[in-house]
């Protein structure tokens, strides 16, 4: 049989309905019997059939092939994180990806010229004791794990199992008199990633300011910031005895699961109009940033004899760590890293 007839056969078995397996098999042992000594024949037919099965259009094709597939679906509503970044976007887009979206940890942060900085290299994994007063409750932990961290390789675990008890604490407190005394101005600046947190009606602190307000009240109080249950976040006004004071104010904006979060605080006696301030990622949640008397202040009933009038106390000390109020319904962890505590704004770093 010559070649050309050959040619004329092959187009009919490519035409036949039969699968794209069976029809390669036809095809080479038919060609290869009638045309051995010729020139190649032109397999474009073939090719063409490929690239139908890899669109999902040829026998046995997956219609979620089509349309894109679940899966994927599920990886980009997963990767999101606040305000909607997308972690996955190309790093040639242009945009400068935030302190967020760290996959491998940078070297370790720099506490050049800082007044009070942590990062926890210089702990041994369990450590944490030597940095300051640690007070933990039943069930809770607070440790220097290897291996967790933001930059470098270590970062402070603080997590907990309370099993229904109605606190839970597990703080490091610092001391920050002389720092304070300065500039009577305050900044608390730390890397923070949730795995949980407190689900539930209860509110928790991640971090407290302890102090004295002097003047014409003289009380005890405590700034802190955390949030209530596990769907919104909180400015809290406490007043020691807490007569004096139970206020706060709350925002929806929270830490996203399993992500690095910059978190940024300020505490400034000299500004009235704008003392108190929380950022996330270098952006200022301005529901929780207010001045001495705050409009949307939301206090328990009895328990406002400041009148709504957060003056701002002299702080003595720094609480960092988990301190949880009312019934705790389930285990937390989270890990802190690259903890700074300034008189200056410190501000969040950016991916290398």
């Amino acid at each position: 049989m010559s070649c050309r007839r050959s040619a004329v056969l092959t187009g009919l078995i490519v035409a036949l309905p039969i699968s794209r397996k069976i029809r390669r098999l036809a095809l080479a042992s038919f060609l290869l019997t009638a045309c051995q000594s010729q020139a190649p024949v032109d397999d474009s037919a073939a090719s063409e059939d490929d690239d139908e099965d890899e669109e999902g259009g040829g026998e046995g094709g997956s219609s979620e092939a089509a349309d894109g597939g679940h899966g994927g679906e599920h990886m980009g509503e997963g990767t999101r994180g606040v305000e909607g970044h997308d972690p996955q976007a190309r790093e040639d887009s242009g945009a400068t990806p935030d302190a967020a979206n760290v996959s491998t940890p940078p070297p370790a942060f720099s506490c050049a010229g800082r007044a009070i900085c942590q990062t926890f290299e210089t702990f041994p994994a369990g450590g944490v004791h030597s940095l300051g007063t640690v007070r933990i409750t039943s069930g809770s932990k607070l440790v220097v794990e290897d291996g967790k961290a933001y930059s470098g390789t270590k970062a402070l675990r603080v997590e907990g199992n309370p099993q229904g008890a109605k606190s839970a604490t597990a703080l490091l407190s610092i001391d920050v008199k002389a720092l304070w005394a300065k500039s009577r101005t305050l900044y608390v600046r730390m890397m923070v990633q949730p795995e949980t947190l407190a689900p539930g009606e209860g509110h928790w602190d991640i971090v407290q300011m302890h102090g004295q307000v002097s003047g014409e009240n003289n009380y005890g109080a405590m700034v802190s910031y955390g949030g209530f249950g596990a769907y919104r976040a909180k400015l809290l006004y406490i007043g020691k005895p807490l007569s004096w004071a139970d206020c706060s104010l709350s925002a929806q904006r929270f830490f996203p699961a399993n992500r690095w979060t910059c978190l940024e605080i300020k505490l400034d006696k000299n500004d009235p109009a704008q003392a108190y301030g929380i950022s996330f990622n270098s952006t200022v949640v301005p529901q929780l940033t207010t001045g001495t008397r705050p409009q949307n202040s939301n206090c328990v009933a009895g328990l406002d004899r400041i009148a709504g009038h957060w003056q701002v106390p002299d702080i003595d000390t720094v609480a960092i760590g988990y301190h949880h109020i009312h019934e705790q319904l389930a285990p937390y962890r989270f890990w802190i890293d690259d903890l700074v505590i300034d008189d200056k704004p410190v501000g969040c770093p950016m991916r290398p």
